[in-house]
């Protein structure tokens, strides 16, 4: 082979690594291009915050989801320059309330926003919101969550504090309304063989069972009013007949675990009780917090009240869907059993039942 064939092998060669090298490095700058754009975008925090995941499920734009964005508003306020709170949607915070409840366990979120009838699985006490017809109004709701005048507010902190998790707060998340597609219903007898999702398998399902109701869907179902409203459509024929009075009451828990040491050493401050047992106490950062909370619940009753105003001015817009005036003691009376069951299922279920009905007017024994 000739020098000059040799040289130009070796020219080739030399131009096609340089060429080679080019894009590696053209290709570098980009990846890193694309990286800061993307750092960028998912840096909600300062320099000198932690970010602090927070996860919940409400439909957009509803009233729990306006007062849970003002609780993060707010908190966020109290914690400038120390850490943000950012929300964690979807798979990524948990799909419901279980998923969240296991994400806080796990440490995969930091603050979860469950449903108070998904704590019953944390403690057995919170049963009491799935029992049927118990609280009906808001002003009785507001009566039971309160910790004073014979509320169970300060019982709700202690069986929460009982448990693997801090309480930052309750939010309320509104009635559950019983709907029927065909059958109009005034007492019990009539939902005898009715096929009915209760969306929920405590004491709701069991208190249908014992109406003569089956699980199901096929019949009817128990959802809020907004969603009764909006005649959802994974409902086979739109509903035509809505109880006057809500079957079950829920509202909704901010809270994170014992567990995650961070989060608790920035709300809270450990001492000695009189006993000598370590305790745990809310320092100047978690008050803020927890004012933040409080804020949000107060707001929460303004927002589902217009929101409810709302779904009923649909409901009776629509000459398809009446609203049915039940039997309301014939109800409760058929569900003695339910109560009765609590009792015994819960160590001071007896205390607590007859704090509720005292401020709801269920009689004593029914």
């Amino acid at each position: 082979m000739s020098f000059d064939s040799i040289k130009k092998i070796l020219t080739t060669e030399v131009i096609r690594e340089g060429i080679m090298r080019a894009n590696a490095e053209m290709n570098a700058i980009k990846l890193m291009g694309v990286a800061a754009i993307c750092l960028s975008l998912s840096a909600p925090v300062s320099a000198g915050e932690t970010q602090l995941s927070i996860a919940f499920n409400a439909p957009k734009k509803s009233a729990m989801d306006k007062a849970i964005k003002g609780f993060i508003k707010e908190a966020n306020a109290v914690l400038a320059g120390k850490a943000k709170i950012v929300r964690f949607k979807g798979k990524k915070g948990g799909k419901n309330d279980k998923k969240i409840t296991k994400n806080i366990k796990k440490g995969k979120i930091d603050i979860g926003v469950v449903s108070i009838n998904s704590a019953k699985a944390v403690r057995k006490p919170f049963g009491v919101f799935e029992l049927p017809w118990l609280i009906t109004d808001p002003s009785q709701a507001k009566a039971v969550l309160a910790s004073k005048s014979g509320g169970i507010g300060k019982k709700i902190k202690r069986w929460s504090g009982r448990s693997k998790y801090v309480l930052i707060g309750k939010v309320n998340r509104g009635f559950n309304y019983l709907a029927t597609y065909n059958k109009k219903f005034i007492k019990p007898n009539d939902l005898k063989g009715l096929w009915i999702n209760s969306q929920n398998r405590g004491f709701t399902e069991q208190a249908l069972k014992v109406y003569g109701a089956k699980p199901g869907n096929s019949d009817g179902f128990i959802a809020s009013l907004q969603d009764i409203a909006k005649k959802r459509k994974s409902y086979q024929t739109p509903p035509k007949y809505v109880s006057h009075k809500p079957i079950t009451y829920t509202a909704a828990f901010i809270v994170f675990s014992k567990k995650n040491k961070s989060l608790r050493g920035l709300l809270m401050t450990k001492y000695q009780n009189k006993k000598g047992k370590t305790k745990w106490k809310w320092n100047e950062t978690g008050k803020g917090v927890a004012s933040a909370a409080k804020k949000a619940a107060n707001s929460s009753w303004e927002l589902a009240a217009a929101e409810d105003q709302k779904a009923l001015s649909k409901i009776n817009k629509n000459d398809k869907l009446s609203i049915t005036n039940i039997d309301l003691d014939a109800f409760r009376d058929a569900s003695v059993p339910l109560y009765q069951k609590y009792e015994g299922f819960v160590n001071g279920g007896f205390g607590t039942l007859n704090q509720i009905r005292a401020l709801t007017g269920v009689k004593n024994g029914t």
